[in-house]
């Protein structure tokens, strides 16, 4: 190959790299990452905001460290970008969705969530109930087995309503946050019922 045929060919290579085509593309990228950072920048905003809401830290936002041996193809890279983008905006509908449900039985009804919280309560109590029986005995126990750990349970599950079933994005009408459902009758009942039972079952045993 002669000195005239590299000529041709670099004269070639410098029409495709400096030809309208070029040019086109490149004014096609600069449009492409133009509207990238723009999304970014709303992403970011909505990321700040949803941290802000869920009262956790915000987000530590910024590029990975990429492979710089090889130059890199833009329109690769920004479909890349677009998919992290997609990504990210999926994750943050996930967050915002679980953030809305309780954390207790979040498919239960509120009931049906708070009587599980009160027998919880009343289950436990058990514990306190036969070795109060078994160190003061019979009728010195009456009382606090009977009635004051029941009452206990009752109170214990009367607060732990609260954060068994209040999501970390409360729902709310007319810009005002629905008041909680405590069900404190359910739990009088669920409470005096298998705190009677527990006690019952430990006078049998001893």
């Amino acid at each position: 190959m002669g000195i005239a045929d590299y000529e041709r060919l670099l004269a070639r290579l410098d029409e495709a790299i400096s030809g309208p085509d070029a040019t086109s593309r490149q004014d096609e990228h600069a449009i492409a990452v133009a509207e990238m950072e723009a999304r970014l920048l709303q992403q970011q905003a909505d990321l700040m905001h949803a941290a802000s809401r869920l009262k956790l830290p915000a987000p530590r936002l910024g590029a990975d460290a990429t492979d710089e041996s090889e130059p890199a193809d833009p329109a690769d890279e920004l479909r890349a970008a677009g998919v992290a983008a997609d990504d990210a905006d999926n994750a943050l509908v996930r967050a915002d969705h679980r953030a809305r449900r309780p954390a207790l039985l979040p498919d239960s009804r509120p009931r049906v969530r708070n009587g599980a919280v009160y027998a919880l309560c009343a289950v436990a109590a058990a514990l306190p109930q036969g070795i109060v029986l078994t160190r003061m005995g019979m009728p010195t126990a009456t009382a606090p087995v009977f009635v004051l750990i029941p009452v206990l349970a009752f109170l214990s599950g009367l607060i732990l309503v609260g954060p068994a079933g209040t999501a970390r994005l409360r729902p709310s009408r007319s810009g005002r946050r629905l008041p909680l459902r405590r069900d404190a009758k359910l739990g009088a009942v669920i409470c005096g019922v298998i705190g009677l039972a527990c006690g019952a079952a430990w006078l049998s045993l001893l």
